[in-house]
């Protein structure tokens, strides 16, 4: 074990992610933050096994140091606390691997991670996103002049899924009877539930893009949001939402304060907002957010189908859409 290096162990460790189930984009994220914290110790002479036990932990707060008073982001400026935080989620996994086979004794990381990184320690307050009311909302979606683009910004904000599951929605997915759509089984590790509801509003826009879909040329396949090149990609979902939220003014893309960002996550932000506003119970909006459960009372609680497509219709609001 002496004589492994850094580069084997990091190659080891993005193995084991995929073993697990983790998608690339964050095994590409680990990947990234693993290795700013390997070319630190690498400048010092040390290796990721210098840090065996908490007789070590001054290694791992000289580099919590570094990145909160020396490096810098691709702007010039300090990194950012959630930015640290990220860093410190992937070492801890990397460092729990190291410990599971045996090339540590202890994950330090998680030691010093607790003691330092605090959400509010030292005053810090984390930025707010921008959640605007269902007023504001429904004149945002009614100045949007892009079918498409219309529908993918509604069913965002009516079902509260991620820009990937959305990118994933075939056409069959579809069930316009019962008003709901199933995301992809087993594609997305963070989702626990793929069913998701759709009210009359929604199922009216989709009626109406999946419609104007069949007029453009060249689509032979069965993904419900597409441009000339297909299905969309990620990119394509993005470009699809801010160009509308700049326009409105919700969107500053110059500015570096998350206040002023209004994103396809902040649609998800909002979803959640209007359920609770509108009483919804938290184990509702949580299985409807398909978040991981995660209390024992959460595994033991199962909720009927039928409640839940009750109590989202009940709450989630209309936007008046034209």
């Amino acid at each position: 074990m002496a004589g492994i290096k850094d580069e084997q162990l990091l190659d080891n460790y993005l193995k084991d992610l995929a073993l697990q189930g983790s998608i690339p984009k964050t095994i590409e994220n680990y990947k990234s933050a693993v290795t700013v914290y390997m070319n630190w110790l690498h400048k010092k002479g040390l290796t990721c096994l210098s840090v065996q036990d908490l007789s070590n932990k001054e290694i791992v707060e000289e580099f919590l140091f570094y990145l909160r008073e020396e490096r810098t982001n691709g702007h010039g400026d300090k990194l950012s606390f959630a930015r640290i935080k990220v860093i410190f989620s992937s070492l801890n996994t990397f460092y729990e691997f190291l410990e599971y086979k045996g090339f540590v004794k202890k994950n330090v990381i998680l030691v010093v991670r607790k003691r330092y990184l605090k959400q509010f320690k030292n005053g810090y307050i984390p930025a707010q996103r921008k959640i605007i009311d269902v007023e504001t909302m429904s004149a945002f979606l009614n100045s949007i002049m892009s079918l498409r683009d219309k529908t993918i910004c509604v069913l965002l904000v009516k079902t509260g899924i991620r820009r990937n599951e959305l990118i994933n929605i075939d056409i069959d997915d579809i069930d316009f009877n019962e008003g709901k759509i199933t995301l992809k089984q087993r594609m997305f590790k963070k989702r626990s539930n793929t069913r998701v509801y759709i009210d009359d509003e929604a199922i009216r826009l989709l009626n109406q893009w999946i419609k104007r879909r069949k007029t453009l040329a060249g689509q032979d396949n069965n993904a419900l949001f597409v441009g000339e090149r297909g299905r969309l990609n990620r990119h394509g979902i993005e470009e699809a939402v801010m160009k509308w939220t700049v326009r409105f003014g919700l969107h500053n893309p110059a500015s570096k304060k998350l206040e002023d960002h209004f994103t396809c996550h902040t649609l998800r932000h909002c979803f959640t907002t209007y359920l609770r506003r509108n009483g919804m119970p938290r184990e509702f909006i949580k299985e409807l957010r398909g978040d991981k459960r995660r209390d024992v009372i959460d595994i033991y609680d199962h909720i009927d189908a039928q409640e839940l497509k009750r109590a989202y219709l009940a709450s989630i609001p209309k936007f008046n859409l034209v």
